[in-house]
């Protein structure tokens, strides 16, 4: 009797750690960084690099940026062809507005959203590359609206843009963290545990 009480206590002990990492793995899945893949053409131009993100899925803000790192190109781009820029976090560059969505494959520019500050920027204070609403007025000097753009800062050529409507999928899933194998393995040493407390049992 008294094993038995033991064994069942023991089934209990380990069912409990099984579900505590199982819910601990969950959680920890849920808000795993992704990793988009930008590359993009704009007029004469390009914009390749990487976003990644805090794997909130929905309307970003700001703080749901991790990290960027591009590297922008255009024949007359003032700064210099190719110009790289990086950032942990959004650094200088600014989202604004609930225009930019990101599902688990990818990052979404809503290029009809009304609203005078709806925008998806990323900038090192010389060179840029934005996302702009049907309301913003462009980016830089531009003055039309649902564009996306590279140029100098505060020096803007009509070549540097491409009009958009309706939502666009600016950046691709390059990857999703999944849990490490060591955690795999404790789940994996758990539920054996349970199975053999229950061999026991029987």
């Amino acid at each position: 009797m008294s094993d038995q009480l033991e064994n069942r206590t023991g089934i209990r002990s380990v069912a409990g750690l099984v579900g505590g990492l199982a819910l601990a793995m969950f959680a920890a899945g849920a808000q795993a960084s992704i990793i988009y893949n930008i590359d993009r053409t704009i007029g004469s131009g390009t914009v390749q690099g990487t976003v990644t993100t805090d794997g909130t899925i929905g309307t970003l803000s700001a703080g749901n940026i991790e990290s960027w790192s591009v590297t922008v190109t255009h024949p007359n781009l003032r700064s210099g062809s190719p110009h790289s820029m990086s950032a942990i976090g959004l650094g200088s560059g600014q989202i604004r507005g609930d225009a930019l969505t990101a599902s688990l494959t990818q990052l979404t520019f809503d290029f009809s959203h009304p609203g005078v500050d709806t925008y998806f920027h990323l900038y090192d204070g010389i060179t840029y590359w934005c996302n702009a609403g049907a309301d913003q007025g462009g980016c830089g000097d531009s003055v039309l609206s649902s564009v996306e753009s590279v140029g100098f800062l505060n020096s803007f050529d009509l070549p540097y843009e491409v009009a958009h409507r309706g939502a666009v999928v600016i950046a691709s899933v390059g990857n999703v963290n999944v849990p490490e194998p060591g955690s795999l393995a404790l789940v994996g040493l758990a539920i054996a545990g349970l199975a053999g407390l229950r061999r026991r049992t029987a």
